[in-house]
């Protein structure tokens, strides 16, 4: 099956493992594997941890576990750096904070901003969800405003942060 698909390789066979015929059949499959097929498969990925694969399980179980990355309201918020991009999400008294440099090069001195009423005015806790160092205590105004939050002093290029905010009533980080 042909087309004009703009990646020709669209319908080779899924890369289970590195056996013959890929791990998708015993037969002979329609097209060839990819050539990185021994090298690049899913049960490889699998056994490494910090795969891509992996990631994306996390991600999943994650947000089945969190009320507030599941069906929360979604804040956008300006990440004050090319390249970086930033939202909230809020259920109920559970917030979670994405930050992501989407660039190739680490980003220093991000601000994230957001406009009023974006998260109960506070003190907050930013504990990693992926893993990984917690951040820097997010403080939040009396309009409930986020104005000038570094997470860290510099996110590395394609680095991401979710970061489950924990409310710190009356207390310090």
């Amino acid at each position: 099956m042909t087309g004009d698909k703009p990646d020709p390789q669209l319908r080779t066979p899924m890369q289970w493992s590195a056996s013959p015929g890929v791990g998708f059949t015993s037969g002979t499959p329609w097209e060839s594997p990819q050539p990185d097929s021994l090298v690049v498969n899913v049960a490889r990925e699998d056994a490494e941890p910090g795969s891509l694969l992996n990631l994306y399980r996390r991600l999943i179980h994650l947000r089945r576990q969190n009320g507030a990355l599941a069906a929360g309201r979604l804040v956008p918020l300006t990440g004050g750096s090319a390249g970086v991009a930033a939202y909230l999400r809020s259920a109920g008294s559970r917030a979670v904070l994405v930050v992501a440099n989407l660039g190739d090069a680490p980003a220093s001195a991000v601000s994230i901003t957001s406009g009023e009423r974006a998260l109960p005015p506070g003190r907050y806790a930013a504990r990693s969800l992926l893993g990984g160092p917690d951040a820097a205590v997010l403080q939040v105004g009396a309009d409930g405003r986020i104005a000038g939050y570094a997470p860290a002093a510099t996110i590395g290029p394609r680095q991401s942060f979710v970061l489950d905010l924990i409310r710190r009533e009356g207390r310090g980080p």
